[in-house]
């Protein structure tokens, strides 16, 4: 079974969409619209992979990840920002200074799977090391 992707965005088709490709590549996907949602969804279960979309109906996704980084700290290494944002912004500045991994909307279904590929193979990658740090 492939990694789980939480996918966080209020747009239904973008949602759909995206689901549905990360689907056909294997990987275990829930899907939310709302930040409300995504909390309870990371205190359920710990996503190998966060797709969050940094605009939300409810919630700055910028403040959203910092609550899900007190809830889950290092998802911050597993999180994909999506933006329909100018690639000039403040705060995309703000993150791409943190290493942040962004998909700018509209993207390619190639370039979806490819980051998350990309980050789910460094916390499978990072769960290797922690297993072989223990013995």
């Amino acid at each position: 079974m492939g990694a789980h992707v939480l996918v966080v965005e209020d747009d239904p088709a973008v949602l759909e969409l995206v689901t549905r490709i990360l689907q056909l590549e294997g990987y275990r996907v829930d899907a939310v619209s709302t930040s409300r949602a995504a909390m309870d969804a990371v205190q359920a279960a710990d996503p190998d992979v966060l797709l969050l979309d940094l605009i939300l109906p409810d919630a700055d996704g910028v403040l959203l990840h910092g609550r899900l980084r007190r809830i889950r700290p290092g998802i911050e290494k597993r999180t994909i920002f999506m933006t329909g944002f100018s690639s000039q912004t403040p705060v995309v500045d703000y993150l791409r200074s943190l290493s942040a991994v962004f998909l700018h909307k509209p993207f390619a279904a190639s370039e979806l799977v490819s980051a998350v590929g990309m980050v789910a193979r460094r916390r499978e990658a990072a769960a290797i090391g922690a297993g072989s740090s223990r013995s």
